[in-house]
């Protein structure tokens, strides 16, 4: 009888961690659920949300997946409440600093974003070439302050010249990007033919020929 006595705390913890996995599934299920319908049926996605905020509301790694699967402004609260958990997570300030973007907002709230995960991780290949696409997307229309914030990120993403450059090409934000690293740099000549390669690759895909298409594939310009 004392032997199985000591046995019940052990099954009663096994049966807690059962029932925390399962439902960490579950919230994970919901978050995946809200971010697949995030393009065809809002309130569907709300209500995934909903759910997974309900089933894992310590969870920041949800929640920035959430501020990615619902609209710009409910996403901002979302990317806020990352922040709230982990606050010292650099790539929580990264999300938060795109759902910024995302909203249009260009404010003190975005720089505040940027210089945080800067911060924090100094070195991030991953968020520098994040960073660098929302810069070369808001250069035209950003604040010195702001414009300031990004320069570290670009020269940091520069390291890794050949997949920045193809990124801004898919995401069709060489013009910004080339603004942003006015002056002496990597990508220099490739901005100087930027123009007139894009200008060539948006002919319709008869008149271009194999070997061009295939060029303006590889180099981001298509597809």
């Amino acid at each position: 009888m004392p032997q199985a006595r000591a046995h019940i705390p052990l099954l009663l913890l096994g049966g807690v961690l059962l029932w925390l996995a399962a439902q960490g599934l579950l919230a994970m299920s919901f978050a995946d659920s809200a971010l697949r319908w995030q393009a065809h049926d809002a309130d569907l996605a709300r209500v995934a949300a909903s759910q997974a905020q309900q089933l894992r509301p310590w969870s920041s790694g949800q929640a920035q997946l959430l501020a990615t699967a619902l609209p710009p402004e409910e996403g901002l609260s979302e990317g806020a409440r990352a922040l709230a958990l982990a606050p010292a997570d650099p790539y929580s300030w990264g999300w938060y600093a795109m759902r910024r973007s995302y909203a249009q907002d260009r404010g003190a709230g975005l720089e505040l974003a940027v210089r945080r995960a800067w911060e924090l991780a100094p070195h991030s290949r991953e968020i520098a070439h994040q960073q660098a696409l929302l810069a070369a997307y808001h250069w035209p229309a950003a604040g010195a302050s702001l414009r300031a914030a990004w320069r570290p990120w670009l020269e940091l993403a520069l390291r890794d010249r050949d997949a920045l450059a193809l990124a801004a090409a898919q995401a069709r934000v060489e013009s910004g990007l080339c603004q942003a690293l006015s002056g002496e740099h990597t990508l220099r000549r490739w901005c100087e033919v930027a123009p007139d390669f894009r200008a060539r690759c948006s002919q319709p895909q008869e008149r271009l020929g194999p070997e061009l298409v295939y060029r303006c594939f590889a180099a981001g310009f298509l597809g």
